[in-house]
């Protein structure tokens, strides 16, 4: 059997009907089993009214219901599958597109903090050179400050000295010529000769005790000079033990303040360097102590944030081990006093 409007044989017989695959056309079973009664050309043709009534026109809507309800479960099926797919690519464009915004996002603040934290080490880096300029500047005018006051009073002092050494000289000539004056008054003889031998000898002794009264000025003016000399010397060394001091001062307020800030420290890690005081034995103590007596933290083996208990206990140890009582070590009590001048410092600097 063949489809006569399109010639294929690929038909579907369901319950006295045929339904062609390729065209999808609705055929009655028995016009193809009996074409002859189909036929007009045939003695046996039916018309179609006579083929259209009866349970034919029953079974044929029948068939055609059944057809509109596949084909309506048909495009409901499509639908569903179309809405569920739209669905899906909706779901998957929004998380991408969620994903994408939440990647953007985590970059952004990623990348605000890295600025952020590069400005904040910039700024505590400008901040600590600052102090470091300051302090250093501070320093130096201190120390010109006491330079200058020292030269200024050894100025005073040498123009003091001239002064009282003038006077001495002209006291000393005052005195001569009124013991010439007296001696000559004493000594007045009868004859003219006597006289000018005495004015004479007076005048040699008047000008020896001007020689002698001179060469004393001298001396003294020379004793006062080496004096103020040794005076000045130690004023000038004072000044410098004491600039020496407040530098020092301000790189141990600097390394402190690098500490509380986070900035890098110009000693290095004192956690890497922290060993026990029992695992050293006192000549190792006491040269670690001089050696790092500049460095109130440690000369004490501690951090620089290490807390007031553990720097009290730290101190106690160090002073049980290091007391000239307790030890017979050469330099004990240098480094003694190493470790009260560091507990006072750190002390100071926390404050």
């Amino acid at each position: 059997m063949a489809c006569p409007d399109c010639g294929s044989s690929d038909l579907v017989e369901e319950e006295g009907m045929a339904i062609c695959s390729s065209c999808g056309s609705v055929l009655d079973a028995n016009a193809l089993l009996y074409p002859h009664e189909f036929n007009p050309a045939s003695t046996n043709y039916r018309r179609p009214q006579q083929l259209r009534s009866g349970p034919n026109v029953a079974r044929e809507e029948a068939r055609k219901e059944q057809r509109a309800q596949r084909e309506a479960a048909r495009e409901e099926e499509r639908a569903h599958k179309e809405a569920a797919r739209n669905k899906a690519r909706e779901e998957e464009r929004a998380h991408k597109e969620a994903a994408r915004n939440k990647a953007r996002e985590e970059e952004r603040a990623h990348k605000e903090a890295a600025r952020n934290k590069a400005r904040e080490e910039e700024r505590a880096h400008k901040e600590a050179a600052r102090n470091k300029a300051r302090e250093e500047e501070r320093a130096q005018k201190e120390a010109a400050k006491a330079e200058e006051v020292a030269q200024k009073r050894a100025r005073e002092r040498d123009a003091e000295l001239e002064a009282e050494a003038a006077l001495a000289v002209r006291w000393r000539e005052l005195a001569a010529w009124q013991q010439q004056k007296a001696r000559a008054k004493a000594s007045q003889a009868p004859s003219q000769a006597s006289v000018q031998a005495a004015a004479a000898r007076a005048a040699e002794a008047a000008a020896q005790e001007r020689e002698a009264a001179k060469r004393a000025a001298r001396e003294e003016a020379e004793l006062w000079q080496s004096r103020l000399k040794e005076q000045q010397q130690a004023q000038l060394k004072e000044a410098g033990l004491r600039q020496q001091a407040l530098l020092r001062e301000a790189r141990l307020r600097q390394a402190a303040r690098q500490v509380a800030t986070g900035a890098p420290s110009a000693y290095g890690s004192f956690d890497d360097a922290y060993k026990s005081v029992d695992d050293l034995s006192t000549d190792e103590l006491v040269r670690h102590v001089l050696a790092q007596a500049e460095c109130p933290w440690k000369c004490l083996f501690l951090a620089p944030h290490a807390p007031p208990d553990e720097v009290r206990k730290r101190y106690k140890q160090l002073v049980l081990r290091l007391h000239p009582d307790k030890t017979d070590q050469v330099q004990a009590a240098q480094a003694f006093a190493a470790v009260e001048s560091a507990y006072q410092r750190q002390r100071m600097i926390r404050q």
